[in-house]
């Protein structure tokens, strides 16, 4: 054991959960203020929010701040807030939580795969490798590659800076605690809640030589909560010393969706944390469509189960970038070996191996990036998402033979994103790397559909071309596909919802199993769920942008035809171009169409609205812009769509 403990030197922890107590200055609620530009400077503002009931707790970033009141939340209040400050309050929002238990792991936990004969438990013995060889970590440090110098914030529940293992590894200057408002990072212990005793034995899991900066966020007055204030305060915190943000939490369900001041947090750290190289948020994949990692900002990370099975426990998730090993030290182990809290050590053993799931895969996967950085400081967060894309493998799982090769020769699978890492082959990588070009975007939007009954199994199919004939702004490599989709399936059962490239390759965007029914009444009835959801995908990393795209719900049941409905698309794409001095984002809008009898029905071809978007690279000379969209106007857009139905319906 001592000589495992040798590789940890440096190391960083973000929290975000709240002990079951009042907080000390007994307000019910949090409030996000955001004032005009630098206005909140004026001391005076601060007296009179004061004295409307509103105290000041901290700033998150730029001019957001963050106050706590008893007072309900209403709009009168909030317009008469804004009146009172002058117009100098341009918007409040409300804190919320992100779900009512704490540890959420959307991953498989250690003994929940325990029924495959080829594993076994993991020991209390700890020889070399310390991980699995194909993610090549022992390698790298024999190489000398160790993650000295990179900061990374984990946000978890607390570090145990008692630990012999850690304490020297603490770099308190870029610790805080949000829960009690001060530096000490120390975790609540709690004996008759045992999930704050569990949650703080993964000290250890990195052997990876990093400065441990500790955020600590929350505790309100019952449970352990994470708020959306909390977390977002945290991720911003110290973003120009911190590299690395590792979050082994998330979402518990699907669609959950960030609040606007979150999101701005995450765009402010892309843009401009790390000197401007963009801070590096990695975190457990979780479910589809949620807010965490389906955005252009986030690593999703899952976790292999068993021999790199399909883990009980996880999720069809197109945002997912790459997984690890996150069940145990190697592939077949059924456990994680870490250091248990000091309070355990004093009641029971040192060590536990309870510990795995997509909450390890995480904090592995952020001390990989460390080493990485190490070799490469100058690389930006994007250049990291594309060195895991370059180094990912899939070769020796029991899943191999499910990963599918897109258009550009990259390997996926619709839970394990781009396969494992080879981080040695990654730090070779880094070290010549070549900067990409700068990430450009592309809108467009269809929408209007409408659908007549059929008999069993449902399919709507609906597609839009996308020309760059005669364009200067086509994307020629994708990095990342974004679909906002509005659109109705059915609660009760089956669903699978895709979006289809112009060569085929075909990207899992939901796989609704169907709820069960609450109760007896519920029995045999079904009814539809209206959703405006955000979908990212990687799958399409390296292909083109021109062509046919087309997005697919498949109901499964009877009579799903009835409840599944798409009203509205809106894609974006993220990627390059030869030609990156000019950007258009175009709205593109079809007229609706029905079919009567299941058969194919075709909106002809047409010429399309064109909204001036995004100019890149400075303003242009009006004349410029005048010629650019009257060039643009002469495009036409081929768009169609159809629905089809039929008893068993297959892949489009």
């Amino acid at each position: 054991m001592k000589e495992v403990y040798n590789y940890i030197v440096l190391y960083i922890i973000v929290l975000c959960v709240i002990p079951p107590r009042m907080h000390c200055l007994n307000y019910l609620e949090r409030r996000v203020i955001e004032f005009d530009r630098g206005e909140f400077e004026d001391m005076s503002y601060r007296d009179i929010l004061q004295n409307l009931g509103y105290e000041f707790l901290f700033k998150i970033f730029d001019d957001f701040y963050v106050f706590a009141t008893n007072k309900s939340w209403s709009t009168k209040e909030n317009e008469n807030v804004k009146h009172i400050m002058d117009g100098k309050v341009k918007t409040i929002h409300q804190d919320s939580n992100i779900y009512f238990s704490a540890g959420i792991d959307d991953g498989a936990t250690a003994g929940d795969e325990n029924d495959s004969p080829d594993t076994h438990q993991q020991t209390f013995c700890q020889c070399p490798p310390y991980f699995d060889e194909a993610q090549e970590i022992d390698r790298s440090w024999a190489e000398g590659y160790d993650g000295r110098n990179v900061v990374i914030a984990v946000t978890d529940v607390g570090v145990d800076v008692d630990s012999p293992n850690l304490r020297e590894n603490i770099a308190s200057h870029l610790s805080f605690n949000f829960v009690d408002n001060n530096s000490d990072p120390r975790p609540e212990i709690f004996p008759d809640y045992q999930e704050s005793v569990r949650l703080t034995n993964e000290n250890n899991r990195d052997k990876h030589t990093l400065k441990i900066g500790r955020v600590k966020k929350f505790h309100w007055q019952h449970n352990p909560e994470i708020t959306s204030v909390l977390y977002s305060a945290a991720l911003s915190y110290k973003n120009q010393e911190v590299h690395i943000y590792s979050n082994s939490w998330t979402f518990d369900e699907p669609f959950k969706t960030l609040h606007s001041f979150t999101e701005r947090m995450f765009a402010e750290g892309f843009e401009k944390g790390r000197q401007a190289l963009g801070s590096i948020y990695v975190f457990p994949s979780g479910p589809h469509g949620n807010g965490l990692t389906n955005n252009i900002y986030t690593i999703g990370v899952a976790s292999f189960g068993i021999n790199g099975i399909v883990p009980r426990k996880s999720f069809v998730n197109s945002a997912t970038l790459v997984s690890a090993f996150g069940q145990g030290r190697s592939r077949n182990d059924n456990g994680m070996l870490t250091v248990t809290h000091t309070y355990r050590q004093q009641t029971s053993r040192m060590c536990d191996n309870k510990f795995g799931g997509s909450s390890a895969a995480t904090a592995i996967m952020s001390g990989m990036i460390a080493l990485v950085l190490q070799a490469n400081p100058s690389l930006t967060s994007r250049d990291i998402k594309h060195l895991l894309v370059e180094s990912a493998g899939y070769i020796g799982l029991a899943t191999t033979s499910n990963f599918t090769k897109n258009c550009a020769g990259k390997y996926f699978h619709k839970v394990f994103g781009f396969g494992y890492v080879q981080v040695l082959k990654m730090v070779h990588f880094a070290k010549n790397w070549k900067f990409n070009r700068q990430l450009l975007n592309l809108t467009f939007v269809w929408f209007g559909f409408q659908q007549t009954p059929a008999d069993t199994g449902f399919e709507l199919v609906s597609s839009s071309n996308r020309t760059c004939i005669q364009s200067p702004n086509c994307i020629d490599k994708i990095e990342h596909v974004i679909v906002n989709l509005n659109f109705i399936y059915p609660k009760h059962t089956q669903t699978i919802l895709s979006v289809i490239s112009p060569c085929g390759t075909e990207s899992i965007l939901m796989e609704h199993a169907g709820e069960p029914p609450k109760d007896e009444n519920d029995v045999g009835r079904n009814e539809g769920v209206s959703i405006d959801a955000t979908f990212l995908s990687n799958h399409f990393w390296g292909e083109e942008m021109e062509g046919l795209w087309t997005v697919k719900i498949i109901g499964l049941g009877s009579y799903s035809y009835e409840l599944c409905r798409i009203e509205r698309i809106k894609m974006i794409f993220h990627g390059t171009s030869k030609n990156d001095k000019l950007l258009m984002e175009d709205t593109v809008s079809l007229p609706s169409a029905t079919s009567s009898n299941g058969n194919t029905k075709g909106v002809g071809e047409s010429k399309s609205p064109i909204i001036l978007g995004v100019v890149l690279g400075g303003i242009l000379p009006l004349a410029v812009i005048v010629i650019a969209i009257a060039c643009v106007l002469k495009r036409k857009w081929n768009s169609y769509f159809y629905i089809r139905a039929n008893a068993n319906p297959d892949p489009f």
